[in-house]
């Protein structure tokens, strides 16, 4: 029989007035595979720090298996300069050739220094250090991020293999598939558990769906009820009446929170500009060099007016160096690069731009001032776009620092995605989104006219577009 290596009851945790999560309760055993899903913001990578005791309960118990080794990835790729590779994975596998042999696995240079690796780069030593030294219990945020299709390919089997406790939080719908046995939910501080895999997910989905509806259809009567109550007048002065009309004020708040879960749904339409003619771009024998090597080419192309194209490979191929001498923001060291004339390009790119922490995302989409976004040539409420990308009031107007990396990620695209264009440009566009975001973007972009090229090592996500 499995032992338990965490458990929480009643847990409460408060960054603010108001708590992220209250009356938690979670059991995890020592054999779990476990993905922790959710909204963006809801607190999945603050949980998963209180695990690794990173956080303290504000309240509530938190129980702990005594000697247990626990390893943790963060989301951020945040790495020691000072360090060597090497040494980074010392801090955990214990022995150097066993550190050699995950490297090597994963193909690390550990000669290259810290800050010369690219973002793929960082996250496979972030990896490597969690993974090595046989850890009894993985906590791993968001994993695949940055990682290549034959990384993610190889981190799916070594999961299936691992014996231990792994929770781990994923965008990767194709990854969580692969590696999970039973998934926990949390959503508005509430945390629901399933022990059916990712598999099932769209099922357990219906379920919650069908029992909410259901329970919004008795609230509604009930609230019907209440407020007739309530007009035929009542002083509040008794007991009873004030505690009838405390319930009524929190089916009000629960009405509210279903509604407020309601999907949410939005198209977008290429720019109304004509091209001079179907050709976008046209490269003809294009090589780049890296340090006096070659690195990519010769390589030669045509990009057509409404084609939708992925392109794909291992970290370190050239792929956001191909894309960027495409649409001419890069010049080859050979070859040549034609562009079609009347093209309005929006790039969304992987090195995403620095945002004032002190700004909010009103301030961030309107920099001038004004409470109005232009959307694709139109102009609409700054609030009111934000709303389409699952923003409420509260944080369209607080400040940028209070937001999860995945709503920041999502802010950056509403700003991307409201750009005129006619082409668009996507570089791994997916890093750190929730489902109910990647849903949302996936029916936007289907519904994009113009030309699309994708970079995304997200295997789902390509598949649908």
């Amino acid at each position: 029989m499995s032992l338990p290596v965490f458990t929480i009851h009643d847990g409460l945790l408060s960054f603010s007035a108001k708590p992220l999560f209250e009356r938690l309760d979670i059991n995890i055993l020592e054999d779990d595979h476990i993905c922790l899903i959710g909204r963006n913001g809801q607190g999945k990578s603050t949980l998963l720090k209180v695990l690794a005791s990173i956080y303290e309960l504000d309240g509530g118990e938190f129980y702990q298996k005594p000697n247990i080794k626990i390893h943790y990835l963060p989301q951020d790729l945040d790495l020691a300069q000072h360090k060597t590779i090497l040494e980074i994975v010392m801090e955990t596998a214990g022995e150097e050739y066993a550190a050699n042999m995950l490297l090597d696995t994963l193909k690390i240079d550990i000669t290259r220094n810290i800050d010369t690796l690219s973002g793929g780069q960082k996250r496979r030593v972030l990896l490597a250090r969690a993974l090595a030294g046989n850890p009894d219990v993985l906590l791993l945020d968001e994993p695949t991020n940055h990682l290549d299709i034959e990384a993610i390919q190889w981190l799916e089997d070594y999961l299936n293999n691992y014996q231990g406790a792994l929770i781990m939080i994923s965008h990767d719908r194709y990854f969580l598939r692969r590696t999970t046995r039973s998934m926990l939910w949390l959503d508005r501080g509430e945390l629901r558990r399933t022990n059916r895999s990712y598999k099932h997910f769209e099922q357990w989905q219906e379920e919650i769906d069908q029992n909410q509806q259901s329970e919004m259809t008795k609230v509604q009567a009930k609230l019907k009820m209440e407020e007739h109550w309530k007009q035929r007048g009542v002083t509040g002065r008794r007991k009873r009446n004030q505690g009838r009309l405390e319930r009524l004020i929190e089916m009000r708040q629960r009405r509210k929170m279903l509604l407020s879960d309601q999907p949410k749904s939005m198209t977008m339409a290429s720019t109304e500009k004509a091209y001079g003619s179907q050709l976008v771009s046209e490269a003809f024998e294009i090589e780049k060099e890296y340090k006096g090597v070659l690195s990519l080419g010769p390589f030669s192309t045509r990009v057509f007016k409404k084609d939708r194209i992925g392109i794909i490979g291992p970290n370190g191929a050239g792929k956001s160096t191909l894309l960027k001498m495409l649409i001419g923001e890069l010049k080859p060291d050979s070859g040549r690069v034609r562009l079609g004339k009347s093209i309005d390009i929006a790039y969304f790119e992987q090195e995403r731009d620095a945002m004032d922490p002190n700004d909010s995302p009103w301030q961030y989409l309107c920099p001038t001032g004004g409470d109005s976004v232009e959307v694709q040539g139109r102009a609409m409420h700054v609030v009111g776009y934000l709303k389409q990308f699952m923003f409420d009031d509260k944080q369209a107007r607080g400040k940028i620092s209070v937001l999860s990396g995945g709503e920041k990620n999502r802010l950056q695209l509403a700003k991307i995605l409201a750009q005129k264009s006619n082409v668009l440009i996507l570089d791994e566009p997916t890093n750190d989104l929730d489902a109910d975001t990647l849903d949302l973007l996936i029916n936007m972009l289907s519904s994009y006219e113009g030309t699309l090229i994708l970079i995304s090592h997200d295997r789902d996500f390509m598949d649908q577009l």
